[in-house]
This record gives C-alpha cells, sequence and structure tokens, in this order.
C-alpha cells in the first residue's frame, strides 16, 4: 500500500475552504440557512479559494511581479459604494455556522506553518488582500505578515513662513541723537503735623 504524499500548504488551504463550502451547504439543505445567504456565501468562499490558487501557482512557476506602488489621484466624484449584503462583525460566518470553529482552528494552525509564512512572505500585499477576509469571517488574528501597510505621511502643502532678518543694531548718530534719561524726582517732603484745636471753655 502506497503511502500518499504529504499535502503542500496551498493543498491544505484549499481543502479548509471546500469543507468549509460543504458545510454551508449542508446547512443550507438543513433549513437553517435561506437560499440567496446560502449563495452569497459560497460565492465569497470560492472566491477567496481561486483567487489563492492563482496567487499561490503564479509564485510556484516564479511568473509573479509585484506592483509599483503609485500614488492615486483623487477622484473628482467618487462613487458610492455596493452596500454588503454580508455581515460586518468580526467573526461572523461563526454566528450563522457554528461548525465554523473547527475550521477556525485548523486555518489558525495553518497560519503558523513554515512553509505557508514563507508563501505568504513572499507577496505580502496580494496575500493580505486574499486572507484577512476569510481571518475575519472565522475570528482570526491576522499574522504580522498580513498587517496593513501604513500609507506614506503626506507632504505638508502650506508654505514655510519666511526667515525674519536679524535685529540689526542703530547707527551711531541715532544713539547720539537720542535723548538722556530723565533723573529720578526727588521725594517728597513729609507733611508738617496738623495743630491741635482745643475745645472753647462753656460760660458757667
Amino acid at each position: 500500500m502506497s503511502i500518499p504524499p504529504p499535502r503542500s500548504p496551498a493543498e491544505c488551504f484549499a481543502g479548509i475552504l471546500q469543507w468549509l463550502t460543504q458545510a454551508v451547504a449542508t446547512r443550507h439543505i438543513a433549513g437553517l440557512l435561506a437560499a440567496p445567504l446560502t449563495w452569497l456565501l459560497v460565492d465569497r468562499i470560492r472566491g477567496i479559494k481561486q483567487r489563492f490558487a492563482r496567487l499561490a501557482a503564479r509564485l510556484r512557476a516564479g511568473t509573479y511581479v509585484p506592483r509599483r506602488h503609485t500614488p492615486r489621484q483623487p477622484p473628482a466624484a467618487r462613487k458610492p459604494r455596493r452596500p454588503n449584503p454580508l455581515p460586518q462583525t468580526f467573526g461572523w460566518l461563526q454566528n450563522l455556522l457554528p461548525e465554523a470553529v473547527m475550521y477556525r482552528s485548523q486555518l489558525e494552525h495553518l497560519l503558523r506553518d513554515p512553509e505557508f509564512v514563507a508563501l505568504m512572505q513572499a507577496a505580502p500585499a496580494p496575500m493580505a488582500r486574499v486572507l484577512r477576509p476569510l481571518c475575519w469571517m472565522l475570528r482570526v488574528t491576522p499574522p504580522p505578515v498580513l498587517a496593513r501597510p501604513r500609507p506614506p505621511r503626506r507632504p505638508s502643502l502650506r508654505p514655510a513662513p519666511p526667515a525674519e532678518p536679524p535685529a540689526a543694531d542703530p547707527p551711531a548718530a541715532e544713539a547720539r541723537a537720542l535723548p538722556p534719561r530723565c533723573p529720578p524726582l526727588p521725594p517728597r517732603p513729609p507733611r508738617p503735623p496738623r495743630p491741635s484745636i482745643r475745645p472753647r471753655p462753656r460760660p458757667a
């Protein structure tokens, strides 16, 4: 009996998403998930699976080329985004699919696998766009390699204030023309004592 070769991290990731899709379909068959919500969930999971497979294939073939970062020009008027019909809270899939807890633990174990970590480090930005939504769905804290890069600071558009010229000493002629300071005033003399007024004697 031949022993099958060990599965690669990419194959393990695809297996997790495949079992997650089947769990959603099973819950729909049991009448616990509405049909529109089931199709949205299946479409979201399959989209993550397909984007990851294409990216991993390019990395294995050596055809992946990172994009050059070019600053985007602000559009004149942004189009409003379509409202997302799926929930947006952290770990929202576990509320709809309690079976997702075991797939969460498998994903956490896979994110610590050295081969999978090397795969994420080879293309951190595209991997983050694929894996971060899945981590958010399953209430998994993304590893540091998937952290969002901080945008560069924009240069200040305010012009620098002009430098003030140094204060120049007054010319010697102006210094001589200045009037001298007034001498201090003498102290006031003390007031003389007021004479005492005796009362006049009354006639008897």
